[in-house]
């Protein structure tokens, strides 16, 4: 049923582009840099070249080398100078933060009643992506433990802007020339169409009842690889079985679980790829070496975009398979809105590696 439903109702969108919201646009972008991270800088020049986004759109903090901060440095060091300039009314139209290589991934968790941020005061822990909770930068209060339902989330296919609601993306890796291959292979692969085979590495058969949120979350891969066959000149390959794929060759995307922080080297990505798994800790780091998580893997292996969870997510945070690739493959939304249409939440611990402006079937 829920393939059923998936199908048809995305396959109205693509007839109806009616539907959608204006697209983002690279006037509408902040780039982020580290002002201690030389290579960040570098990188964002490059960037703001290839995109042709304005000189003018770049915020330069100062922030810790390493890839956590603590919840004070976030304060002072990011959202303040953040928030000061986004008042000014020439950054008013700013939709999307590109955080670049350098800018940590985590705020660290901070426990015992203390004064917070937005003046809120809890006994909790409060740890998060950076880059989600930058989302909600312009609000003036909201809960720092757990997650906060995404403004943006918008499950029946109309994605749209909603007023005071950052998009946030990365560009980031383990190494500099990573992310500068990263930006290339977005403009080539959207120039000429991401081409290859779309892998999706369900655990179990179609026909199981849906009796439990783990057999839910499976029927959203059986949707999308339904959806990718249905619309996409692709060819889908869908695994039911309990062990992870054997191999993956011409891998354009891909979506599986559950294997955690254990990426296994068996695909070989297109130019262009956009794939990320479903565990819960597979974008702890980027950098370290002994790292061994699905998105330092995608990225290192060659994938051009990625997504996933700093710390314990819970497998309702992560965008829904069959959302993410709908709105991707529709070819009208950007790498970034695809991501933000179909998250469900923010202030809390997943990210987005790669161009937020990439349209990798912006031809299709």
């Amino acid at each position: 049923m829920i393939q059923q439903v998936t199908i048809i109702f995305w396959s109205l969108l693509f007839i109806c582009p009616g539907l959608c919201c204006a697209g983002l646009v690279a006037e509408e972008l902040l780039l982020i840099v580290n002002r201690n991270v030389q290579d960040g800088a570098i990188l964002a020049e490059h960037y703001r070249e290839l995109r042709g986004v304005p000189v003018t759109n770049q915020l330069e903090v100062d922030l810790p080398r390493e890839e956590s901060c603590s919840r004070r440095e976030y304060d002072d060091r990011l959202l303040s100078p953040l928030k000061k300039l986004l008042s000014k009314p020439e950054f008013r139209k700013i939709r999307c933060l590109v955080l670049f290589y350098g800018i940590p991934l985590s705020i660290r968790a901070e426990v015992g009643q203390q004064e917070l941020s937005h003046s809120v005061r809890l006994q909790v822990e409060t740890s998060a992506a950076v880059d989600s909770e930058l989302v909600l930068a312009l609000a003036d209060s909201y809960p720092l433990a757990g997650w906060s339902p995404n403004p943006l989330f918008a499950p029946q296919g109309k994605g749209r802007k909603v007023a005071g609601v950052l998009l946030v993306s990365r560009l980031d890796a383990a190494q500099p020339d990573i992310v500068k291959r990263i930006m290339a292979d977005s403009i080539v692969a959207e120039n000429e169409g991401l081409r290859g085979r779309a892998y999706f590495d369900a655990r179990w058969p179609a026909n199981l009842p849906e009796q439990n949120v783990y057999q839910q979350f499976d029927a959203t891969l059986h949707a999308a690889a339904s959806l990718t066959r249905e619309i996409s000149q692709l060819p889908v390959v869908l695994d039911t079985g309990e062990a992870l794929l054997a191999q993956a060759p011409e891998a354009a995307i891909y979506c599986g679980w559950y294997r955690l922080a254990d990426y296994q080297d068996v695909f070989s990505w297109r130019l262009g790829a956009v794939g990320y798994h479903v565990a819960s800790g597979e974008c702890t780091s980027l950098k370290n070496p002994e790292n061994h998580g699905w998105c330092k893997g995608i990225l290192e292996g060659g994938g051009a975009a990625t997504l996933g969870p700093v710390a314990e997510p819970y497998l309702a945070a992560f965008p829904r398979p069959d959302l993410f690739f709908a709105y991707l493959l529709n070819g009208y939304y950007t790498l970034v809105e695809s991501y933000f249409f179909s998250l469900p939440y923010v202030s809390w611990q997943m990210i987005l590696v790669g161009d937020p402006l990439y349209r990798p079937f912006r031809y299709l």
